[in-house]
């Protein structure tokens, strides 16, 4: 099983320390409760959390 928990390495995407991301905790936002541009993350940053949220996916409905 991938990691529930990646890391984002400071500066990426602008954040000012090492971050963590709890993919057990996503849920969907209304595009209208969003304030602002915050910032973009590098492939290579947001690849461990596009790998976590397929793996929860799969281990939800099964491989697709």
């Amino acid at each position: 099983m991938k990691t529930l928990v990646p890391t984002i390495r400071p500066g990426a995407g602008g954040l000012p320390r090492q971050s963590i991301v709890l993919l057990d905790q996503i849920r969907s936002v209304d595009a209208r409760r969003i304030g602002g541009y915050l910032g973009c993350l590098p492939s290579q940053d947001f690849s461990p959390i596009a790998s976590g949220i397929r793996g929860l996916i799969e281990q939800s409905i099964g491989p697709g």
